[in-house]
């Protein structure tokens, strides 16, 4: 699950006490956009009588644990409930990018920009994640490479490793989106200045060349079938690779093909995929005019609430003699889960998943628009 948290910041709150005998609470416990409390559900009204001050047991920490928790498993349910209703526009892709046999070197000039151009489907709540960069090199040291988008905007700066005639691997933590506002199709360019020569690996194997051409992108272009036949090749859906260089970075958005595969001695570790749950949730939660962002506050609470009652029943810490009825807890409790499910249930159903890119109609089926944001 791709989580967008701050979204649900402060969607509910911990309690309205300033009680603080026995325990710190936290600056943000009476903070709640929704004006909802967990404390105030029905048969936790008496939770300030949970402290134990003589071995440290702090209810308002079970209490931020509880909402933290809940808004996870909100999240992840909701998610899980789309994609049994609907189905996913394009496959996720965990893989690589970019082959390491080599036959010789790329013969580049020196002192110009090099590297790999990726052009990317536009897909709002689409992300690019990579955890590698590979090095492919005649001679070792370092080279440091710096990513832009076509925007002319430096998304990050990395010094990678290379070792003569080696593939070698380079850690890394990079997230891209794969939609912007301003522009129809982003595109990322990770180059470096050639001082030595990278070996001539490619995209993909030399017995099925994917030709490079931002006006004829393969993910429009009926060119994925390699996602199809082979799933090493399933980024194919997402985006186009291809070797880049120039002997400036003037023009990144110019719309032109490039003439092979080549990926000037870089190879990509990389997960593709589309934020579902973001269709709950892209910006701000407005909880006055929006009766379902009230019902997702709620849906949320109801939670809390049955994820705190456990973390009480099983505390070997709290004092048993001044704990509310357990018998009454769990009977609470388990309304909650009963009514958590439903308001689940009535979202999933109203959610209009056209927000963002991420899924579609399975075969005979229309989507309903109405709810969050209709």
């Amino acid at each position: 699950m791709s989580a967008n948290l701050e979204c649900f910041d402060y969607i509910i709150g911990l309690s309205r006490t300033d009680c603080s005998e026995c325990y710190t609470i936290p600056a943000d416990a009476g903070t709640s956009l929704s004006n909802l409390f967990i404390d105030e559900l029905e048969s936790l009204r008496s939770i300030s009588g949970l402290e134990n001050c003589e071995r440290g047991e702090d209810v308002f920490q079970l209490m931020s644990e509880s909402r933290d928790e809940a808004i996870l498993y909100f999240m992840s349910d909701i998610e899980l409930r789309l994609q049994e209703m609907y189905k996913l526009r394009r496959n996720p892709f965990k893989g690589s990018i970019g082959r390491v046999k080599t036959t010789a070197s790329r013969a580049l000039t020196v002192g110009n920009w090099a590297g790999v151009r990726m052009a990317c489907a536009d897909v709002v709540s689409g992300v690019l994640t990579i955890t590698n960069i590979g090095t492919l090199f005649e001679s070792s040291g370092t080279i440091d490479l710096y990513v832009y988008n076509n925007l002319g905007e430096l998304e990050g700066s990395y010094t990678l490793n290379t070792v003569a005639n080696t593939h070698t691997s380079n850690p890394v933590n990079i997230e891209l989106p794969l939609h912007a506002d301003y522009i129809d199709n982003l595109e990322y360019f990770f180059v470096y200045v050639v001082a030595g020569q990278p070996l001539n690996n490619t995209a993909d194997s030399t017995k099925c060349s994917l030709s490079f051409n931002t006006c004829n992108p393969y993910s429009e272009c009926g060119v994925n079938y390699y996602s199809q036949t082979n799933k090493q090749y399933g980024w194919t859906e997402w985006l186009m690779a291809g070797a880049f260089s120039d002997s400036t970075l003037n023009d990144l958005d110019d719309c032109s093909t490039t003439t092979s595969s080549y990926m000037n001695g870089l190879t990509f570790l990389v997960e593709l995929r589309c934020k579902v749950n973001e269709v709950l949730c892209m910006d701000e939660l407005d909880f006055v005019a929006n009766p379902l962002a009230m019902a997702m506050a709620h849906a949320i609470r109801y939670k809390a609430g049955e994820l705190l009652v456990n973390k009480i029943l099983l505390s070997p810490n709290l004092r048993r003699e001044t704990m509310i009825n357990t018998e009454a807890l769990v009977a609470a409790r388990d309304v909650w889960i009963v009514k958590y499910d439903k308001l689940a249930e009535d979202l999933t159903k109203r959610i209009d998943v056209t927000i963002n890119d991420c899924l579609e109609c399975r075969d005979g089926q229309e989507i309903i628009l109405g709810g969050i944001f209709s």
